[in-house]
C-alpha cells in the first residue's frame, strides 16, 4: 500500500515538473551561472540544509529560509513567531498556557506536517529533556541558546534528518545561524525597538578585529513586555549575551570558540477564561476568573567550540558543546473544583554534553559525501510538586476530613546517553542524475530513578467524595535501565530536467527512542470514585518510514518560482499518552500507536516589477490513527483522525520598494496567514456521551490574521526605522482546552475545567537600527 501511494505521488510531482519545465523553455533565456541577477529577477537563497552550501533551488530537500533581518522587521522574536509564515510548520512559545514555566527542549515545541510534540514519559510531569520530533540548532549545537538576536537566517528542513545531523529527528530540523566574526574590519549595530503592552527591546552587536588572524564578536540583547490579557499573566523579561572568538590562521585550518548565556522570567495564571453557561447553550458567554500569578526563572549557560582542518581531500570538523539549565518556577493551572494547583518545579542540574566529529568532501568533489560519529549526555535532577493553592488559609477538606494540599510529588533524577554514527553520500548516475544513500546507526542508554508520589483519589477527595491519601512508587537502578538500538536509512534520486528545474524522490527513516516512567491506572469504585494506582510503564520507541517527492522550478526568466513537495509517513509507532479509565484525565499513560500522516507544501514566489514581488503558501497536513490497541481506541472517540493537527495552511505576502530620488528606499511588506479548522483536542466517547457540546467546543474554526511592516533606509544604508504592525485587524480567536467529566462529580465541577486560550491580540511596534 505504501509503495502504491509513493508510486502515485512521484507520478504527480513528475507531471508537475514536466508542464512547469514546458513552461520554461517556451520562455526563459539560458542565463550564465554566477551572474548577477537581472533587474526584476528572483534573488538566490544560500542554505546550508545538506551540512553543505548550496542554492535553496538546488537542494533536493523541503526546505524554507528566513533572513534574520526580515524576521526583525516584522516584529518577530520568539521561536513560535519566526515559525508563523512557513507553511506545514507550528509552533508554541515555552510561556504558553501548556507550558507557562518554561523548557529545556525547544524541539517539543514544534509541528511539522502534523507531527506534533511527542509525550514525555522519562522525566516525568516537568516536562523536562524528553527527545522531541524536532532537531533544534544554534550555530551547529543541539538545542542550543541565543537563537532570537543578531540573526543572520533561520532554515527549516522537513523530514526526518538523521543521516546529516548528530541527534536524530523524525519530523525535521530547524536551524538558526547567527552572525559570525569576520577577521578584516570593525563592524557593529545597534537596534531599540518600543512597542504597545510595555514592549521594550534593545539589541547590540559588535565585530573587533584582532590582528590578522583573529577576530571576536560580542551581542547582547534586553527583551520586555507585558502580558497580553492581563499585566502579570504572560509578563516576560528575557536577556542573553554571546561572544565569538575566531581564529583563522589559513584556508585550511579555523577555529571558532564560543560562549553564551540567557535568562528569563516569565510569568503566568492571574486569569482564566471560561464558558460559564456552556451547559445550556450560551457559549458566546466568556467570564474572566481572577487567579494567583505564578513565575519561572530559568537559567542557562553554553560554551561550545568549532574546530575545521582541511588536510586536502576532506574538511574535518570537531564540535565540542557544553549547555546547563536551572529553573526554580511555579506554573499555576486553570481552577478545579474551585481550587488552583500550583506545579512547583525545581531544577539545580540539568547539564548537556556533546561532541560531535565529522568529515565533509571538498565541493569540487564529484562525489558529496558526510561521515561523523556523535555523543549525547544528558544529566539531570528535578523535583516537581503539585500543590493545591488555599483560598486564603482554607484548603479543600477530603472525606476523611483530611486538607488535601497536594495531588502528588515526582523526584527525577535521569541520564540519557546516545552513541551514534551517520553519514551519507550523493553519486552522480548520469549527467543530471544523482543518487543519495545515507544510513545511521543509534545506541540510546535511559537510566532513570525516580521516586513519584500520588493522591491516590485525586480529584474525588478535593470534592470531598473521596478521603486524602498519598502513595509511593520507585523506580530504581534495576527497574529504570533501559537501551534502545536503531538502524536507520534514507534513499534519494535527483533529476535535473533543465538547469532550473529539479525533481527528487526520498525514502527516509526516523527513529525516537523510547523510556520508562511511573504513571497512573485507575479503576473506579462506587459510586464512581477514581482510585489511582502507580504502576511503571515502558514507552516503544517511535520509529518512522518516510515517502517524499518533490520538485523545485524557476521559470518566466528566473522571474517565478514554484517549489512542491508531497509526503507519505507510515508511523509503526507514534508516542501519546492515553486515558486508562477512558475519559479520566488524571488516569494517563504512554503509549506508542501506529499513525499515517499525508499532505503536500507548495511555495511559489513571482516578481511582478523589479519593485514588486508576491508569493503565496500552502500546505496540507493530514494524520490518522491506524491499527490501534483496544486499550486506546476505548479512549478515544475519534477512531481515525488525530486531534491537534491544522489540515490546511495558507500564507500570502506582498513586497513594494519604493526608491526615491535621493536613494533612500521604502520597503512595505504585508501578508496574510489562514488556518483551517480543526478539532482541538481528543475526548474520549464516555466523555462525549455524558457532555455532547464538547464535541462543538473543541471545535477550533478557520484562523485569519493580516501582518504589515515598513522599512525606510537612507541612501548610505547606516541606519533603518522600521514600524510594523501584527494581526492589525485584532481579531483574537479562542482555543479551548478541556478537563474531561469527573465520574462521581457534580456538572457544576465539570464546567470549571472548560478554559479559553486566546491567540494573540494587536501588536506594533517601532525599531530603530544603526550600522557601523
Amino acid at each position: 500500500m505504501a509503495s502504491t501511494k509513493f508510486s502515485i505521488l512521484l507520478g504527480c510531482c513528475t507531471a508537475l515538473a514536466g508542464i512547469v519545465m514546458s513552461a520554461q523553455a517556451q520562455t526563459a533565456a539560458p542565463e550564465t551561472a554566477g551572474a548577477t541577477p537581472k533587474a526584476g529577477t528572483l534573488q538566490e537563497v544560500v542554505v546550508t540544509a545538506e551540512r553543505r552550501t548550496t542554492n535553496v533551488q538546488k537542494a533536493a530537500v523541503s526546505v524554507s529560509a528566513i533572513s534574520g533581518k526580515d524576521l526583525a522587521a516584522q516584529g518577530r522574536y520568539s521561536l513560535r513567531e519566526n515559525l508563523q509564515n512557513i507553511v506545514g510548520v507550528s509552533a508554541i512559545d515555552p510561556t504558553s498556557t501548556t507550558s507557562q514555566a518554561g523548557n529545556d527542549v525547544q524541539g517539543g515545541y514544534i509541528t511539522i506536517r502534523g507531527v506534533t510534540p511527542n509525550t514525555d514519559p522519562g522525566a516525568g510531569p516537568s516536562v523536562l529533556s524528553a527527545p522531541p520530533t524536532t532537531g533544534v540548532y544554534i550555530d551547529g549545537v543541539y538545542e542550543g541558546i541565543g537563537g532570537n538576536y543578531d540573526i543572520q537566517r533561520v532554515e527549516l528542513e522537513r523530514g526526518p534528518q538523521g543521516t546529516l545531523f548528530g541527534r536524530s529527528a523524525t519530523s525535521g530540523v530547524y536551524s538558526v545561524f547567527t552572525v559570525d566574526p569576520v577577521l578584516d574590519k570593525y563592524t557593529g549595530a545597534a537596534s531599540v525597538e518600543f512597542g504597545n503592552y510595555a514592549l521594550r527591546h534593545f539589541t547590540g552587536a559588535v565585530n573587533i578585529p584582532l590582528g590578522d588572524v583573529l577576530a571576536a564578536r560580542v551581542s547582547a540583547d534586553s527583551y520586555r513586555r507585558n502580558g497580553y490579557y492581563n499585566s502579570a499573566d504572560g509578563d516576560l523579561e528575557n536577556d542573553g549575551a554571546r561572544i565569538k572568538l575566531l581564529y583563522k590562521p589559513s584556508d585550511q585550518i579555523s577555529a571558532l570558540l564560543g560562549a553564551a548565556v540567557q535568562i528569563s522570567h516569565e510569568h503566568n495564571g492571574g486569569e482564566s477564561y471560561t464558558w460559564p453557561g456552556w451547559q445550556q447553550g450560551n457559549t458566546s458567554v466568556v467570564q474572566a476568573l481572577p487567579e494567583p500569578v505564578g513565575s519561572g526563572h530559568n537559567h542557562s549557560k553554553q560554551f561550545w567550540g568549532v574546530f575545521t582542518y582541511n588536510p586536502g581531500f576532506a574538511t574535518i570538523s570537531f564540535v565540542p558543546t557544553y549547555r546547563t539549565f536551572d529553573q526554580n518556577a511555579t506554573q499555576v493551572t486553570s481552577p478545579l473544583a474551585g481550587y488552583n494547583l500550583g506545579q512547583i518545579l525545581v531544577t539545580p542540574l540539568d547539564h548537556f554534553l556533546t561532541y560531535e566529529l565529522r568529515a565533509t568532501s571538498n565541493e569540487d568533489s564529484p562525489i558529496k559525501w558526510q561521515a561523523g560519529t556523535n555523543y549525547y549526555r544528558n544529566d539531570i535532577y528535578n523535583t516537581n510538586l503539585n500543590a493545591v493553592l488555599p483560598h486564603g488559609s482554607q484548603y479543600p477538606i477530603a472525606a476523611n476530613g483530611v486538607p488535601v494540599t497536594e495531588a502528588g510529588y515526582v523526584v527525577t533524577s535521569k541520564r540519557t546517553t546516545d552513541y551514534s554514527v551517520f553519514g551519507e553520500a550523493t553519486i552522480p548516475v548520469f549527467t543530471s542524475t544523482h543518487l543519495t544513500l545515507g544510513a545511521r546507526y543509534d545506541w540510546t542508554t535511559v537510566d532513570i530513578q525516580q521516586r513519584n508520589t500520588i493522591d491516590l483519589f485525586f480529584p474525588g477527595d478535593m470534592l470531598g467524595l473521596a478521603p486524602f491519601i498519598l502513595d509511593t512508587l520507585n523506580i530504581n537502578a534495576a527497574t529504570g535501565l533501559r537501551n534502545y538500538k536503531n538502524f536507520n536509512y534514507k534513499a534519494r534520486v535527483e533529476h535535473d530536467l533543465t538547469s532550473h528545474n529539479l525533481v527528487y524522490a526520498t525514502v527516509s527513516t526516523g527513529f525516537v527512542p523510547g523510556n520508562v516512567s511511573a504513571a497512573n491506572v485507575g479503576t473506579v469504585i462506587p459510586p464512581g470514585i477514581v482510585v489511582q494506582t502507580p504502576t511503571v510503564y515502558d514507552l516503544k520507541p517511535e520509529t518512522l518510514t518516510a515517502y517524499e517527492v518533490g520538485s523545485k522550478n524557476r521559470f518566466f526568466g528566473n522571474r517565478a518560482q514554484a517549489n512542491v513537495s508531497v509526503y507519505y509517513y507510515d508511523y509503526g509507532g507514534f508516542q501519546t499518552v492515553y486515558d486508562t479509565i477512558p475519559g479520566v484525565f488524571t488516569s494517563a499513560a504512554p503509549i506508542a500507536v501506529p499513525a499515517h500522516n499525508y499532505g503536500f507544501e507548495l511555495e511559489t514566489l513571482y516578481s511582478l516589477t523589479p519593485e514588486d514581488r508576491v508569493g503565496v503558501n500552502f500546505s496540507y497536513d493530514q494524520s490518522h490513527w491506524v491499527n490501534m490497541p483496544a486499550a486506546f481506541a476505548d479512549g478515544v472517540a475519534f477512531k481515525t483522525l488525530r486531534a491537534d493537527v491544522v489540515p490546511y495552511t495558507l500564507v500570502a505576502n506582498y513586497d513594494h520598494t519604493v526608491e526615491f530620488a535621493a536613494g533612500d528606499s521604502l520597503d512595505l511588506h504585508v501578508d496574510l496567514h489562514l488556518n483551517g479548522p480543526y478539532q482541538a483536542a481528543a475526548q474520549s466517547t464516555e466523555a462525549l456521551a455524558a457532555n455532547p457540546i464538547f464535541d462543538v467546543l473543541e471545535h477550533v474554526g478557520p484562523q485569519v490574521t493580516a501582518n504589515f511592516n515598513a522599512t525606510w533606509t537612507p541612501a548610505n544604508g547606516r541606519y533603518d526605522i522600521t514600524a510594523y504592525v501584527r494581526n492589525f485587524t485584532n481579531k483574537t480567536y479562542a482555543n479551548p482546552w478541556i478537563i474531561p467529566y469527573i465520574p462521581g462529580a457534580p456538572a457544576s465541577v465539570t464546567t470549571s475545567g472548560i478554559s479559553l486560550n486566546y491567540t494573540d491580540p494587536r501588536t506594533m511596534g517601532l525599531r530603530a537600527t544603526i550600522s557601523f
